[in-house]
């Protein structure tokens, strides 16, 4: 969420609706700009738009609940399969990408710095039945079972 988004929130919040008018000498923006912005909350349905003739307001949604595709990748959590936090970014990063390679597990694990640490970790995944390999000709990866 972007900084001016959050303003935006906190503003109607605090006075209750909003207005592009208002939001302009808050955020010193053009009115295109925070229409953009309100546009945006709208659909992610976090404002009510209030339409009275020409002039539109915005209020919280007081009943959102957030959507997964709102989450971020570090909010998504696995405490079901009891995964230590190695295992659970490799597998989060398989459930985003749909594939992952030994190389890839070296490159964005910190605490792997081998290929061969890396196929220890897929094997741990892959005897909890989360992943399996697939070759492709010479190419090896895994992906979720």
């Amino acid at each position: 969420m972007h900084s001016e988004e959050q303003i935006i929130l906190a503003t109607a919040y605090l006075e209750e609706k909003v207005s592009n008018a208002r939001l302009q000498s808050v955020l010193g923006l053009h009115s295109t700009e925070i229409g953009k912005l309100l546009f945006n909350l709208v659909e992610k349905n976090m404002l009510i738009a209030e339409r009275r003739g020409r002039w539109t307001t915005y209020h919280i949604n007081r009943e959102y609940v957030i959507q997964p595709e709102q989450l971020e990748l570090t909010d998504i959590s696995i405490p079901e399969l009891d995964l230590n936090r190695t295992d659970q970014l490799i597998y989060q990063f398989v459930q985003v990408n749909k594939i992952i390679t030994t190389q890839q597990i070296v490159d964005i694990i910190d605490s792997i710095s081998t290929k061969q640490g890396a196929s220890v970790a897929i094997n741990r995944l892959i005897n909890k039945g989360l992943l399996i390999k697939v070759r492709q000709g010479r190419h090896v990866f895994y992906t979720l079972k």
